[in-house]
């Protein structure tokens, strides 16, 4: 299974972390300085530890020198497991 996800990279910023922006999107926060894709390998890294898979199950596959990014995972993941395991829950809205 392949899951696509879109994300908007802050780099430099003295701290990693991830937040959804006002659209949903993806927003991570790196230390690395976005020079010699330094801070690519840094979000590989830490989407592979966060998701609890092998680095190589995860690639960008548009925006290397951007800052908006879209990741492929492949592997058994949905988005819906991506978003859980972030600590982001899917939020469903029910209408009358």
């Amino acid at each position: 299974m392949t899951c696509v996800v879109t994300v908007k990279v802050i780099p430099n910023s003295g701290k990693v972390s991830f937040s959804l922006d006002s659209s949903g999107r993806f927003k991570v926060h790196l230390k690395s300085l976005p020079v010699d894709g330094k801070a690519n390998k840094e979000l590989l890294q830490l989407f592979a530890k966060a998701l609890e898979i092998p680095s190589a199950d995860i690639s960008i596959v548009s925006g290397l020198t951007s800052r908006l990014k879209r990741l492929r995972i492949t592997g058994p993941l949905t988005l819906n497991d991506v978003m859980s395991k972030l600590g982001f829950a899917l939020q469903t809205t029910f209408l009358k």
